[in-house]
């Protein structure tokens, strides 16, 4: 599956399953063409529909991937695209600090539903969702449970990998040629 881990997705679809319903366009992955490549490549982002703002760009920081450095590097991205006007919320698995004082702070491995319901919190709280949109965040906080499952389990198997949900019969049939 790359350098996307499960759990990113997970988030991923859940987040688009509300902001959809709130006036963004979801994208997974995009590349913002005008920022330098280090800053560009954004894990998820989620534009205006009416293109009146950049967007809100979501960043997935487990803390199996980041040391010292990457975090410098995630200081000096997270500044160069809100430089460029976009919002920026970095979801930060424990024990990884803050970048900015936007960013989601959770428990590594955490639900998706439990750190979606946190980083949409956190939009509400930056006055980036619409006014007009913001009890669709409400309902959907008050729901208690994931409502992208499905969605997020086809994109991580579209993407070659596989989720718990998966048998491990089906997983030992990837691995183990048949005779």
């Amino acid at each position: 599956m790359g350098s996307t881990s499960a759990l990113e997705i997970r988030n991923y679809a859940e987040l688009s399953y509300v902001l959809k319903d709130c006036g963004f366009v979801p994208e997974h992955g995009p590349r913002i063409p005008h920022l330098p490549r280090s800053a560009g490549a954004v894990d998820m982002l989620f534009r205006d529909q009416d293109g009146s703002q950049p967007g809100i760009v979501v960043e997935f920081d487990g803390a199996w991937w980041h040391d010292n450095e990457k975090n410098r590097a995630d200081a000096r991205k997270t500044d160069a695209l809100i430089d460029a006007g976009f919002g920026v919320i970095r979801i930060r698995e424990s024990p990884l600090p803050p970048v900015t004082a936007a960013d989601v702070l959770v428990p590594k491995n955490q639900d998706a539903y439990l750190t979606s319901v946190a980083a949409l919190k956190r939009m509400l709280e930056l006055d980036w969702i619409p006014h007009g949109r913001r009890d669709r965040i409400t309902q959907y906080c008050a729901l208690g449970t994931a409502q992208a499952v499905a969605e997020a389990a086809n994109l991580i198997h579209r993407r070659g990998g596989y989720d718990l949900a998966t048998s491990a019969a089906e997983i030992r049939s990837l691995r183990t040629p048949s005779p």
